[in-house]
């Protein structure tokens, strides 16, 4: 390494690459300021790009210490800044768990520092440390469920119950997109109002749901209405019925009374508002077809 220095009062702050791994905190960190306090500084801290490559809780407890924190610059240790911060902490406080989340973030392609480009000495210290099944499940985590990620680099989650978490979530969410498009098709109105925030997406198909129940038995008061008029048509003969029919709907206040009829007795023979609403309907449209064949 190069010549250790005195670090000036400047802040320094942290390379991106450093943050993959938690901070210590709480009596762990106090043990740690304490020792510096008593001893001093022992390992220097490592700069890379004007940031601290490695250190940052040294740095830390440096300040609250008051002690001067000593630097260095990396000097090319490991082949790459990813191999040094990887290789410096597989001698630390950290699990299995929290050691892949780490490698995931600095490698989320599987050590790959661009197209077709891979860091060998990264890669040389991913098969020495941590097994492969470890960071696909670390990287299965971080791509889909970030907030489980963060638990896991802070020792909150094991990365295992993350990782069934992580599963379950996308299920969920793959379910809920069939039944978004399911309901697009059918209902396109109501899938609006989800994607609006208006509506739930289980809001929208009890919405659904009681349409279309209205909907099939609007449908059936219809159909029974036209059945029942058939078959009283075939007893009654169609010729003499539509020479009767023809006769009576010519006749204007012969369709009043008709329809007075339909609203008086429709509430007593059809139990429910929506079949009777349709029943009427249905029975109003056949008077008018009747009335257009009269012509």
């Amino acid at each position: 390494m190069a010549k250790k220095k005195a670090a000036t009062r400047r802040s320094l702050k942290f390379h991106p690459l450093a943050e993959a791994y938690r901070l210590m905190e709480g009596e762990e960190f106090q043990q740690l300021v304490d020792d510096i306090r008593e001893h001093g500084l022992l390992e220097a801290i490592v700069l890379h790009e004007g940031k601290i490559l490695d250190g940052r809780n040294r740095y830390r407890a440096c300040g609250e210490a008051s002690t001067e924190p000593n630097t260095v610059e990396w000097s090319g240790e490991c082949g790459s800044p990813e191999a040094f911060v990887l290789a410096k902490h597989t001698r630390r406080n950290v699990t299995k768990g929290q050691h892949a989340m780490a490698v995931a973030r600095i490698f989320p392609e599987g050590g790959r520092l661009g197209p077709g480009q891979r860091d060998p000495a990264a890669t040389t210290v991913l098969n020495t440390v941590i097994s492969s099944a470890y960071v696909k499940h670390a990287r299965s985590v971080l791509r889909d469920a970030p907030d489980l990620a963060d638990s896991v680099t802070a020792g909150v989650v094991a990365l295992n119950v993350a990782y069934v978490e992580t599963r379950e979530r996308r299920r969920a969410a793959s379910g809920e997109e069939s039944r978004l498009k399911r309901l697009t098709e059918q209902h396109p109105e109501l899938a609006e109002l989800v994607e609006q925030g208006e509506l739930t997406l289980a809001g929208a198909e009890a919405e659904a749901k009681e349409r279309d129940a209205r909907e099939r038995q609007a449908r059936s008061a219809v159909l029974d209405f036209f059945v029942m008029t058939a078959k009283q048509i075939t007893s009654y003969g169609n010729d003499r019925f539509m020479e009767t029919a023809t006769r009576y709907m010519s006749d204007a206040a012969f369709r009043r009374d008709l329809n007075k009829d339909l609203d008086k007795h429709l509430p007593g023979m059809v139990t429910t508002k929506d079949r009777r609403t349709a029943v009427a309907t249905g029975a109003k449209k056949f008077i008018q077809l009747l009335n257009q064949m009269e012509k």
